[in-house]
């Protein structure tokens, strides 16, 4: 899946999809669209980039299936701190 598809495990950035307010049936299109990284250029998904991100509000955080904490959270890049099998072999995008 490419849910950032220029994302690099080398700039030293977060990739970060948003999902703007979107109905159930509109986020089930995208999301099928999410394999070939061709969501982003819905209207309501915006991608940004950077060293550190603050979240608000409530709730719980999972990744990868688990749970990570709870909001809000401050997340940032730590280089170096884990080792990425494969990291950039190849370039960037959606092919």
């Amino acid at each position: 899946m490419k849910i950032c598809p220029d994302a690099s495990t080398s700039d030293g950035l977060l990739d970060v999809c948003v999902i703007g307010d979107v109905g159930k049936f509109d986020l089930l299109r995208s999301f099928l669209k999410v394999r070939t990284g061709d969501h982003v250029d819905h209207p309501k998904v915006s991608i940004f980039k950077a060293s550190e991100i603050e979240i608000t509000g409530t709730g719980i955080i999972r990744g990868d299936g688990e749970q990570l904490g709870e909001l809000p959270a401050k997340i940032q890049i730590q280089r170096g701190a884990i080792n990425i099998a494969g990291g950039d072999n190849q370039p960037p995008g959606r092919g």
